[in-house]
């Protein structure tokens, strides 16, 4: 048994018996690779037991709070109600959220004083155990007892995980292993893809609260944390692992690779690629943004970000580029001749999610174009002062919506529901919610997964994936290279999209297909009349044809070759 210590020895305990395979995977981090191996190796289930099971020693009578709201704070409520019932509180502190009750439990707000409470159970993991004479007690990963509870639960977890996993290898040597931080829908397209051709799939999940929507689609779904995974990785044989890369995680996918033994296989799906994103040269006008949305260190960070993502081309077996087919010229990776390894794979239509087109009358062309009803699904950016409109200003979507509605055009937003809780959004998206306030043809609320919301979709006209980029520094490639998700449910929905004409490689492939038409800057501001001149029902006809010749099952068997390392062919 490994006895409690430091925090970062805790965090990453038990990786001192694994041998490191490829020692190049850790050079982009220098001396520092441990400290990122501990940032994601926060086992959130797994502390979230041992708190409760040294919390719930407290008396009965016991007034006991919950500090922060971060992944645990739900379980803790949930786990922690059942014994102290109304005793229990929430102490939000500056969290975003005018909610006067969190997970059944009253919040309060501010900074309340800690010593109100007999117990004070901390979902910040590095909360420091306080001096006397503070007369309250509490509790987070840095108590010795909580620590020790938790080293043992690990153990038990990482025991369950590798026998899970070993199982699914062991009944299916056709298994492929997905790995996530963030949460996105593309890989639960590939899944079920996968098992349609006799794969069996598994989600591991590196962040506990995002595990809900991926539930039914995957042979397994499990919670865990970086440092247990790759525990069980160097001891394995024949596995496939398939990992996200995204904004400042690359980190994550290296890590993974310089632990992965040789007999067995990894995948990276890249998704925002710091380099094109957030272009080195580009650092003089951007340093700022970047130190108000990610800190002080975003400089260093951004670096080793970049240092993985050129490792991973050069290393991993297999890398798939979300976006468009000239990534490796865009990139400068072409002299690597490994372009057998690197596959152009897109978030596919899923022939599962298609929507009939409803027997809605269609407003004929040429009509009124407030007659039309416009939509856009996806994530909308917070407007918060971590998200700088420099950087995140098209993607917060209020100065492209306001112009749009003050014309009287119809629009909807369905909100991605993976990015905030519903109870947020008073706070998160207050400038959307007063312009819904103000014009009755506004809407801004929550989403669904495309297998609820696509039928939902289908009743509209047009697909949105229009922005307004003025005064917007995110790097050129990124912009013109990227073809996003969006685009896919769209088209499972059977509508045809509008897109700016700055995302050039989306442009390209809807105007290729038919299913959709490049929105100049000077058209966006008089967009009713832009409207007027399309022809929808030739549009339409073209979504449907679009995502026939786009579905997922065309297009799995490049990956699937990926999988098997053979070549794969095409470049759709």
């Amino acid at each position: 048994m490994v006895t409690p210590g430091t925090l970062h020895e805790t965090l990453t305990c038990g990786l001192e018996d694994v041998k490191v395979q490829r020692a190049a995977g850790l050079e982009p981090f220098g001396p520092d690779w441990r400290c990122w191996l501990a940032k994601e190796s926060i086992n959130h289930e797994v502390l979230g037991r041992a708190l409760v099971e040294v919390a719930v020693r407290a008396p009965d009578a016991a007034t006991v709070a919950v500090e922060g709201v971060t992944s645990l704070t739900e379980a803790l409520c949930r786990a922690l109600g059942d014994r102290f019932g109304p005793a229990l509180r929430v102490l939000a502190g500056s969290h975003p959220t005018k909610a006067t009750r969190l997970f059944g439990c009253p919040v309060a707000f501010g900074d309340p004083p800690l010593c109100d409470y007999d117990l004070v159970v901390s979902a910040d993991v590095g909360a420091r155990v306080p001096d006397p004479p503070w007369s309250s007690q509490r509790l987070s990963l840095a108590h010795p007892e909580v620590q020790a509870r938790y080293l043992a639960l690990l153990h038990s977890h990482r025991s369950a995980l590798g026998a899970r996993l070993d199982a699914l290898i062991a009944d299916n040597p056709k298994t492929v292993i997905f790995v996530s931080r963030k949460a996105f829908f593309n890989q639960i397209r590939m899944s079920a893809e996968l098992r349609r051709r006799g794969w069996t799939t598994a989600a591991v999940v590196l962040d506990a609260r995002l595990q809900e929507h991926k539930e039914g689609h995957f042979d397994a779904l499990l919670a865990s944390d970086l440092c247990s995974l790759l525990c069980w990785l160097s001891g394995s044989s024949g596995a496939r692992i398939h990992t996200q890369g995204w904004l400042f995680r690359y980190h994550i996918p290296t890590l993974i690779d310089a632990f992965k033994p040789p007999t067995c296989r990894h995948v990276v799906e890249t998704m925002d690629l710091n380099s094109m994103f957030l272009p080195p040269q580009d650092t003089d006008r951007t340093l700022a943004h970047m130190r108000a949305a990610w800190g002080e260190s975003v400089e260093r960070d951004h670096a080793v970000q970049c240092a993985c993502e050129r490792y991973l081309y050069r290393n991993a077996d297999g890398v798939l580029f979300t976006g468009s087919g000239g990534y490796e010229r865009e990139l400068g990776i072409e002299a690597l001749g490994r372009s057998r390894c690197f596959v152009h794979f897109l978030s596919y239509p899923l022939r599962d999610f298609f929507v009939e087109v409803p027997g809605v009358e269609a407003p004929p062309d040429g009509c009124d174009p407030r007659r039309l009803r416009l939509v856009f699904a996806g994530g909308v950016v917070a407007v918060e002062p971590r998200r700088p409109p420099a950087l995140f200003g098209d993607a917060q979507l209020v100065g492209t919506f306001a112009p749009l509605v003050e014309a009287g055009l119809q629009l909807d937003v369905y909100n991605n529901p993976l990015l905030a809780d519903g109870g947020s959004y008073e706070v998160l998206y207050r400038e959307h919610l007063e312009l819904a306030r103000r014009h009755a043809n506004y809407r801004f609320v929550e989403g669904g997964p495309p297998w609820e919301l696509n039928r939902t979709l289908a009743e509209y006209d047009y697909g949105l994936m229009v922005y307004d980029f003025t005064g917007n520094l995110v790097g050129d490639k990124h912009m013109r290279s990227m073809i996003p998700a969006k685009l896919f449910m769209y088209l499972e929905a059977g509508l045809p999209v509008l897109v700016s004409s700055r995302i050039a490689a989306a442009c390209r492939l809807v105007e290729q297909y038919g299913c959709g038409v490049a929105v100049e800057p000077v058209q966006l501001r008089d967009f009713p009349e832009f409207l007027r001149g399309l022809q929808h029902e030739e549009l339409r006809r073209g979504a449907a044809r679009a995502r026939e010749r786009l579905a997922m099952d065309g297009q799995i068997e490049r990956l699937i070759a990926i999988y098997q390392d053979g070549r794969p062919d095409g470049s759709e």
